[in-house]
């Protein structure tokens, strides 16, 4: 998902107030989404304990479990391919959310349906016309609670919250100088104190880890985009997941087929095969060892 671009000569602007930084530690997507599954499961399934299916109380907890794990995962893969494949509503986050959320919901019922008909909280139908009639009824009442969820649980990231974190390797003396240069775009969704000289980039699901010389940050961005707001030679992209700055190469190594590059602050980022023999080019025209 992007940010918003707004660039007034050539410089991104400053943040709006609702896209202002707010350290709530730093977790990747797939634990923050595994947390929201689990918690919503027994959250609902808490709130309709009494209406328990006929296999007992821990049947219902499992069933809505299922059902929470089910619906993140069909949200969020809905939503990527959306955004990734699809392109749809790229300069609109707000959209994308209640877009993917809908469509999300309507996926969503199908298989909810036959979970409710497997745990007996539906009668089973035998015909293709009673399942129908079923699915409509699920869909109906699923389809408002699972876009409005989807939309929530991501709400903070699109309004400017962030996950920040600062770790020793990624950090350089508060002696060394800042080198001023040219923001892209998604620098304004970059806390001040955490943007410096970039390290490497890193896509995760619909969110973009930006490590800088003074931390890392996870943002709503989509790594392609953010790649062509640098100048091309600032660095190239190892892998369909990673872009490193060339500056932040301290070596190539080779590993059978594949590579890896190490960074200076020890971190080793994976080179594709597709990419090893640009990489290695890469490197020897700027002087990096190759090992």
């Amino acid at each position: 998902m992007n940010g918003r671009k707004n660039c007034t000569n050539g410089q991104a602007s400053p943040p709006p107030e609702t896209q202002s930084l707010f350290d709530i530690g730093n977790i990747s997507p797939t634990k923050y989404f595994v947390s929201v599954a689990a918690g919503l499961g027994l959250l609902i399934a808490l709130v309709t304990r009494e209406q328990a299916t006929p296999y007992g109380i821990l049947s219902h907890f499992i069933q809505w479990q299922v059902q929470s794990f089910l619906a993140i995962v069909i949200l969020l893969a809905t939503h990527v391919v959306l955004l990734r494949y699809i392109n749809l509503l790229k300069r609109n986050p707000w959209a994308q959310l209640f877009v993917t959320g809908l469509l999300g919901g309507v996926l969503f019922s199908i298989p909810a349906t036959a979970l409710d008909m497997i745990f007996k909280v539906d009668t089973p139908y035998n015909t293709w016309v009673g399942f129908f009639e079923s699915w409509s009824d699920e869909m109906e009442g699923a389809l408002f609670p699972v876009c409005l969820t989807w939309v929530a649980i991501n709400a903070p990231w699109v309004r400017g919250f962030r996950l920040t974190h600062r770790e020793s390797g990624e950090m350089t003396s508060s002696s060394k100088p800042f080198v001023a240069q040219r923001k892209p775009a998604f620098a304004s969704l970059i806390n001040d104190r955490t943007w410096a000289p970039i390290i490497y980039l890193k896509a995760e699901l619909q969110y973009l880890k930006v490590v800088t010389e003074k931390g890392q940050t996870l943002i709503l961005y989509n790594l392609r985009d953010a790649i062509a707001e640098l100048p091309e030679s600032d660095g190239i992209k190892t892998h369909r997941s990673y872009w490193v700055a060339a500056s932040a190469i301290r070596e190539f190594r080779g590993k059978g087929r594949q590579g890896q590059l190490v960074l200076n602050n020890s971190t080793e980022v994976p080179v594709s095969r597709s990419n090893l023999n640009h990489i290695k080019s890469f490197c020897e025209h700027r002087g990096i060892a190759i090992r």
